[in-house]
C-alpha cells in the first residue's frame, strides 16, 4: 500500500481513529527495519508528526535501545 501525504491537520478523534485503522504494517515495518539498519545503535531520536506512533513503537520492540519522542500537530493523533 503506497502511503499518500497527509495535507492537512487531523484534528477530529474520527479522523484519527479512521486513519489509525488502516493497514500500514507492511510499509510501517519496512521503514522500521531501514531506519534501524541505518540508524545508530542506541540514542535519542525525534520523531517529527508521528501520528499515532505505529512506527516508534515497532522501532522500540525491535531497538530498545533507543528513546523516541514522538510530535504532532494532531492532538487527536498522539492522544
Amino acid at each position: 500500500m503506497d502511503r499518500i501525504l497527509e495535507p492537512e491537520v487531523m484534528d477530529t478523534w474520527e479522523e484519527a481513529e479512521e486513519y489509525d485503522s488502516m493497514d500500514f504494517l507492511e510499509v510501517n515495518q519496512a521503514f522500521a527495519e531501514s531506519s534501524i539498519e541505518i540508524g545508530p545503535k542506541k540514542g535519542l531520536v525525534l520523531d517529527v508528526g508521528t501520528g499515532t506512533a505505529r512506527i516508534p513503537i515497532l522501532i522500540c520492540q525491535q531497538q530498545p535501545e533507543w528513546q523516541i519522542i514522538g510530535i504532532d500537530l494532531s492532538n487527536p493523533q498522539i492522544c
